[in-house]
């Protein structure tokens, strides 16, 4: 009830505001979208997910709202995703400055409906953790999430550096509609402050650090208490342990510990930056509610770093991308036994069992035919991304290995005045499999243990090893209202992924998967 009452009082302060800025607003405010669009790819600074340049990347006080509505289906998808996936929700952001101040609020709700997904308990099976907790049967989930975060940003301080802080916080639930009835409710608080040190005129570094906590736990319940349920607790690849049951609970909690630093240097019609972060996350699993079972303790060590270069002439804008992340996984397993006199589980050894290295780069050009200093007339680029992905299971040894290339072509176009426009986007990309291998051990088959290899290793298997063709394109219109600053603003965006060259016995490769979104919403 609480948390309706706030939803409430928020939707009511966000249309105070929005009715009090749409009178006071000057009607010759830039357009606020394509000068964040125009900020995000172009602006230094706003490559840096530094808080503290918020005061620095010239981005005007304006708000956003919209509602949106999305679906996505499709048969080609990994084995722990949906079938598809229908989700509506609303999103309102506002940018201000207050004397030396300046502030960016945002609010996020999605209500998401998923249809048959299966071999997954867990809120996202993609995190990277490989203790997952499932069940054989699939079904339907219903689930929100909610999102709050709010960044700040000083003016110079001692006349020496910029200072802000960046804080968002999120929770989901999420349950599925049949036995075995698994309630997931999670949530995640990231703190994230930062500096900004001004190097004379032309150049400056940055430093931030990162502090993130997540927690979910999922109970699990029946309607039909005469029939006992199967779980399953994922150990990595096709390694798992398994049993009978009624009921059951599981919960995570990890930690994530990082810091970044940036260096930016201005020489005329160039501007470069060079990023590097790392960040250190640690997650335990854990079983049972008052005889609490370890179940896995997953580990990742996340290294990356960018280069981005822009030059600028009164005709053209020239930007040059390029981007590395490397995640180091491992998965630490605890031996345990049950101590009948002390009431719980003692552990007496542990051994690291999973190991994961997950790698992706790329680089991409993008050339803009300038309109204003905040606006272009069109985009053109071309992209190219590398990723590799090795997992290993190291006792009895199995492994996987795929290795893929995703190029990329895409473009967009600025139709009609300002008060009178259209936006359109286009792209379309290949992704070739490079390499590929996979061993599951012979003990997996020779003792029968094979439901989840054959359920979720080998389908995700084909999945992952499948060449893509990739299309996307969307179309976004801007109309201001009469005597007003503020915009009316639709925008419709549509998406494939078409499998290619492979067949399959299960059938899934054998279509795609399309995506359909339009959003709606003002801009004041």
């Amino acid at each position: 009830m609480r948390l309706n009452h706030f939803i409430r009082s928020f939707f009511s302060a966000v249309m105070v505001l929005f009715l009090w800025q749409a009178t006071a607003s000057e009607t010759n405010m830039p357009d606020y979208t394509y000068r964040m669009e125009y900020l995000r790819l172009t602006s230094p600074w706003f490559q840096s997910a530094n808080p503290a340049s918020l005061f620095l990347a010239g981005i005007p006080d304006a708000g956003l709202s919209h509602f949106l509505y999305s679906a996505n289906s499709g048969a080609f998808h990994r084995p722990q995703q949906a079938e598809s996936v229908n989700q509506a929700g609303f999103y309102s952001e506002r940018v201000q400055s207050l004397k030396n101040l300046r502030f960016k609020g945002h609010f996020n709700f999605l209500s998401i409906n998923e249809t048959n997904r299966q071999w997954s308990n867990v809120l996202d099976p993609f995190s990277g953790n490989p203790y997952q907790y499932a069940s054989e049967k699939g079904g339907d989930w219903k689930a929100q999430f909610y999102n709050m975060g709010f960044t700040a940003s000083s003016n110079k301080l001692f006349n020496l550096f910029y200072f802000g802080l960046d804080v968002d916080y999120s929770t989901r639930t999420g349950a599925r509609q049949n036995d075995p009835r698994p309630l997931n409710n999670g949530n995640q608080l990231e703190i994230k402050p930062g500096f900004i040190i001004p190097l004379g005129d032309h150049s400056g570094f940055g430093l931030m650090a990162f502090y993130a906590n997540r927690n979910e736990e999922i109970s699990i319940s029946v309607s039909n208490t005469d029939e006992q349920q199967r779980w399953f607790r994922t150990q990595g690849l096709a390694e798992y342990r398994t049993g009978l049951s009624i009921s059951g609970n599981r919960a995570y909690y990890g930690e994530t510990y990082g810091g970044g630093l940036q260096y930016i240097l201005n020489r005329g019609q160039l501007s470069l930056m060079a990023s590097a972060a790392m960040k250190l996350s640690g997650e335990e699993a854990t079983d049972g509610i008052s005889t609490v079972q370890h179940g896995g303790e997953f580990r990742q060590t996340r290294t990356e770093g960018s280069i981005f270069a822009l030059n600028r002439t009164p005709v053209f804008n020239h930007l040059l991308r390029a981007h590395f992340r490397l995640d180091q996984r491992e998965g630490i397993e605890h031996n345990q036994s049950f101590d009948n006199r002390l009431d719980r589980w003692i552990t007496f050894a542990t051994t690291r069992r999973f190991r994961g290295d997950h790698m992706y780069s790329g680089i991409q050009y993008s050339l803009f035919r300038n309109h204003q200093a905040t606006d272009y007339k069109w985009m053109a680029g071309l992209s190219a991304d590398f990723s590799s992905d090795d997992s290993r299971y190291l006792i009895p040894a199995s492994f996987l290995e795929v290795q893929s290339l995703e190029v990329a072509a895409r473009g967009a176009k600025v139709l009609g005045t300002g008060s009178n426009r259209f936006h359109l986007n286009m792209s379309a990309g290949y992704k070739l499999v490079l390499d590929h291998d996979i061993k599951i051990h012979p003990e997996v088959y020779s003792s029968g243990r094979t439901v989840i290899a054959d359920n979720v290793l080998t389908p995700d298997y084909e999945f992952l090893t499948t060449d893509q063709l990739i299309a996307n394109a969307g179309i976004s219109y801007f109309r201001h209202l009469p005597k007003s600053a503020t915009q009316f603003w639709l925008q419709l965006n549509l998406g494939s992924f078409q499998p290619l060259g492979k067949e399959s016995a299960s059938g899934f490769l054998t279509s795609g998967r399309n995506h359909f979104e339009v959003k709606l919403g003002l801009l004041y």
